[in-house]
C-alpha cells in the first residue's frame, strides 16, 4: 500500500511537471519509495527534458515490476503494462523529435510499446472506463504509427464507446478519419464530414482532454479549421453518412446485405463505423496509376489480380453467410451424406462445410495481396506468399537473439501501408496475436487433412485438430476481416506510392477501364 505522505509527494511531483519544473520534479521523485510513482515521474519528466536515459530508467522499473507479484506493488498488472508501454512510446517519440532515422516496423521501442499496450488491453478486466479508454487510445496511436490506420480507427471507436467524454479519443479518431481519405482515395466527403464532427465534439466544453497535451488541442483546432474551410467551399452540404440499411425487395438478398453491414464485411474503402458505410458494394479499387506509354502490362495485371481477390472474397463471404442461415434446401442437402463415428459431439454437414470453405477461401486472399506487392513494387517473387514477402527472421546481438523484422525492401519503400502489412506478418510470426497463427494451422488442416468441429470441446481435445462450433464461426469472420484489411492496406500502399512519384512535365494520357457488376450466369 502507498502511504498518504507518499501519495502527497507524488502529487507534488505531478504539480511540478505541470508547472514546467521538470528537473525539480525528477529530483523530488528520487526520494519516493514507490517504484511505480518514481518510474512514472522519470518517464514524464525525462520526456519533457528530452532525456532518453531517464525515460529508459523509468521504463525498466515498470518492466521489473511485471516480474514480481502485483500485490506487492499496489498497482494492477494492466496499469504497470500501460505505463511501461508509455515509456517505450516516449522513447520512440524522442527519436523522431531528434530526427533519428527510424523504420517503424523494425523499431524496437515502438514494437515493445505495441506489445505492452496490447497486453494492457488484454488485461483491462473491470478497469475504470476512463482508464480503459485511454489504454485503447494509446494502443491506437501506436498502431497508427505502424501504418495500421484501420486498426487505429477501430480502437479509437472503442475508446469513445467506453468514455464518451474523452476528447482525445474523439480528436484522434477525427484526425485518423481525415488521414484515411488521403490514402484510400475514396469517400472523401463522407470521411471529412465525419472527421469534422468528431473534432468539433473533441473541442466542445462537454469533453475532457486531461490525457492530452496542449499541443494536441492546438492540432485538433488547426485540423478543424481546415475542414471547416473545405466544407464551406462547397455549395452542396457535406454531411456524415447516414446509417446503412438494406432496401432490397428480395428477403434473402436483404438479409445478406444486412449481414454484411452488421459484420463490416463489404470490400470497399470505408474504414470508419461499419454501420455508416457509404457504399453497400465491393468496389475497392486503385487510384490513378501512372506508367510509360509502352507499359501495357502493369495496370491490366493489377486489375486482374484485384478482380480475382474480389471474386474469392465475395465467394467466401457468401459461403459464410449461408453457413450462418438455416435453409430447408441446405438441410436436405446436408442429410444426403452419412457420417461415421461422430457421436462425441462432432458436427459434420453442409453448414460446417460451407463455413470451413469460407475460412480457407478467405485466407487464400492474403497470398493474392502478395501478388499485388510483387507486381507493383517488384518485391519478392511471383510465387511469394503473404507470409514470406513482408517479413524475415533475423539473428541479433552477441546472444543471437531471434526476432522477425520487416524486409529491407519493405522498409526502403517508406510506405506506411507497406509497414502495416509487414507488422501484420510480424504479429503472426511472433505469435503476438495467437489467433493469426492458429488460423493458419487450421486452414492447412482444412485443406490438407481434417479439422474436427464439435458442439462441445473437451479439455483433452487437441487445439490443432479440434475446434468448437462457436469458435469456427468467430474465426471465419476474423479471417474475412483480416483479408479485407490486408486488401485495404495494399490498395492504400499503391495509392501512396503513386503520390510519392516525382511529377513529370511530360504529357499524361488518361486510360479509362470499363467496369461492370459480377456476371449472373455460369455459361
Amino acid at each position: 500500500m502507498t502511504s498518504k505522505t507518499e501519495a502527497d509527494k507524488y502529487n507534488l511531483c505531478s504539480q511540478l511537471l505541470d508547472e514546467g519544473k521538470f528537473v525539480e520534479a525528477i529530483k523530488l521523485a528520487e526520494t519516493l519509495s514507490s517504484d511505480a510513482f518514481r518510474a512514472a515521474i522519470f518517464i514524464d519528466g525525462g520526456f519533457a527534458l528530452g532525456d532518453s536515459s531517464k525515460v529508459r530508467k523509468g521504463t525498466k522499473m515498470f518492466e521489473d515490476m511485471l516480474l514480481v507479484d502485483e500485490s506487492t506493488s499496489g498497482f494492477s498488472k494492466c496499469s504497470i503494462l500501460y505505463n511501461a508501454a508509455n515509456g517505450y512510446s516516449s522513447l520512440y517519440t524522442l527519436k523522431r523529435i531528434n530526427h533519428k532515422v527510424v523504420s517503424p516496423p523494425n523499431e524496437s521501442d515502438l514494437r515493445n510499446a505495441k506489445k505492452l499496450y496490447r497486453q494492457a488491453v488484454e488485461n483491462l478486466g473491470n478497469s475504470e472506463p476512463s482508464f480503459a479508454s485511454q489504454v485503447l487510445i494509446n494502443y491506437g496511436n501506436c498502431l497508427s504509427q505502424l501504418g495500421r490506420f484501420i486498426d487505429a480507427i477501430e480502437h479509437y471507436e472503442k475508446a469513445i464507446h467506453l468514455d464518451p467524454a474523452n476528447g482525445m479519443a474523439a480528436g484522434n479518431l477525427g484526425i485518423e478519419l481525415e488521414h484515411a481519405t488521403l490514402i484510400t482515395g475514396r469517400y472523401r466527403h463522407e470521411y471529412i464530414a465525419l472527421a469534422y464532427d468528431f473534432l468539433k465534439q473533441a473541442l466542445s466544453p462537454k469533453m475532457h482532454l486531461r490525457y492530452g497535451s496542449p499541443q494536441a488541442a492546438n492540432d485538433f483546432q488547426a485540423r478543424l479549421k481546415y475542414m471547416e474551410n473545405f466544407i464551406k467551399a462547397h455549395k452542396e452540404p457535406i454531411l456524415p453518412p447516414e446509417p446503412a440499411k438494406a432496401t432490397n425487395k428480395n428477403k434473402t438478398h436483404q438479409s445478406y446485405i444486412q449481414f454484411c453491414i452488421k459484420n463490416g464485411l463489404f470490400l470497399n474503402a470505408w474504414a470508419g463505423n461499419k454501420n455508416l458505410t457509404p457504399g453497400i458494394v465491393d468496389d475497392i479499387s486503385f487510384g490513378s496509376i501512372t506508367t510509360s506509354v509502352n507499359d501495357k502490362h502493369l495496370v491490366p495485371e493489377l486489375l486482374r489480380i484485384l478482380n480475382e481477390i474480389k471474386e474469392s472474397y465475395t465467394t467466401a463471404r457468401y459461403l459464410y453467410f449461408m453457413s450462418q442461415n438455416k435453409s430447408e434446401i441446405l438441410d436436405n442437402v446436408s442429410q444426403t451424406a452419412i457420417y461415421l463415428d461422430n457421436f462425441d459431439y462432432s458436427i459434420n454437414g453442409v453448414y460446417t462445410g460451407l463455413c470451413k470453405t469460407a475460412y480457407s477461401r478467405a485466407f487464400d486472399v492474403l497470398d493474392k495481396v502478395a501478388r499485388i506487392v510483387n507486381t507493383y513494387f517488384e518485391i519478392g517473387k511471383r510465387e511469394s506468399t503473404f507470409w514470406n514477402i513482408f517479413a524475415e527472421k533475423q539473428s541479433q546481438g552477441e546472444a543471437h537473439e531471434i526476432r522477425f523484422a520487416a524486409r529491407q525492401s519493405i522498409c526502403d519503400t517508406q510506405n506506411p501501408s507497406m509497414f502495416a502489412l509487414s507488422d501484420l506478418c510480424i504479429d503472426y510470426f511472433e505469435n503476438a496475436k495467437v489467433d493469426l497463427k492458429t488460423i493458419d494451422i487450421r486452414r492447412n488442416r482444412i485443406t490438407h487433412d481434417y479439422l474436427n468441429v464439435k458442439l462441445y470441446v473437451a479439455k483433452d481435445d487437441s487445439k490443432e485438430t479440434v475446434i468448437g462450433l462457436d469458435e469456427l464461426e468467430r474465426q471465419t469472420k476474423d479471417v474475412l476481416l483480416l483479408a479485407k484489411y490486408a486488401v485495404l492496406y495494399v490498395v492504400s500502399a499503391v495509392n501512396i506510392a503513386e503520390r510519392q512519384k516525382e511529377k513529370s512535365d511530360e504529357r499524361v494520357m488518361p486510360m479509362i477501364y470499363d467496369s461492370k457488376p459480377g456476371e449472373t450466369f455460369l455459361r
